[in-house]
């Protein structure tokens, strides 16, 4: 979701590094991909009239930010693609 050049993606390690990387990784990455294009491409996501929101993660009042970062509650219209 963020820029390749984004500060935070280089930082971030999710899988571990080293003799103790996961080693699922390869399999979660391609279930994620494959889950994520799947809703992209039957789906068209929206949020309500006036109530978009940022998706930089960088700015605390759209996000939880501890040990893993994760966005904050919010609404969007999902309609199905034809």
């Amino acid at each position: 979701v963020l820029p390749p050049e984004h500060t935070l993606r280089k930082n971030l390690i999710p899988f571990g590094n080293g003799l103790r990387q996961c080693p699922g990784e390869a399999f979660a990455r391609t279930r994620y991909f494959l889950y994520a294009s799947n809703l992209l491409q039957r789906w068209c996501f929206e949020f309500p009239e006036g109530k978009r929101i940022s998706c930089d993660p960088r700015l605390s009042e759209n996000f939880d930010i501890s040990v893993v970062i994760r966005s904050k509650p919010f609404y969007c219209f999902a309609k199905e693609r034809i």
